[in-house]
C-alpha cells in the first residue's frame, strides 16, 4: 500500500474556505492511497474510484466542520472504508 501523504495545512485551509483548486490538490495527493485502500477491501476493485470520489464529495459538503487536516484525513479514510462495506453489501444482495 502506498504511504499516506499528509494533507498540507495551506491546502486544508483553502478547502475549508471553498477553494476548489485546493480540493483538487488534496484529491490528487490522496487519490492513490485511498483508491488502494478501497481496492484492498473489495474483491472487484472496479468500484474503488467511485467510492473515493464519493468520499471527497461528502468531505466537500462538510468541509467547514473539519478543524484540522488530520480530521479531514480520518474522515476520508473512514468514508472510503464505509463505502467499501456498502459496496460489498450491495454486491452480496445481488447474489
Amino acid at each position: 500500500m502506498p504511504a499516506t501523504a499528509q494533507i498540507d495545512r495551506q491546502q486544508f485551509d483553502g478547502l475549508r474556505h471553498g477553494d476548489e483548486h485546493a480540493l483538487e490538490r488534496v484529491f490528487k495527493d490522496q487519490y492513490l492511497v485511498l483508491t488502494t485502500e478501497a481496492c484492498e477491501e473489495l474483491v472487484d476493485a472496479g468500484a474503488a474510484p467511485r467510492i473515493v470520489e464519493h468520499a471527497f464529495l461528502k468531505a466537500w459538503a462538510e468541509r467547514t466542520h473539519f478543524e484540522t487536516p488530520e480530521e479531514l484525513q480520518r474522515f476520508l479514510h473512514q468514508s472510503v472504508h464505509q463505502g467499501a462495506l456498502r459496496e460489498k453489501g450491495r454486491r452480496a444482495a445481488l447474489h
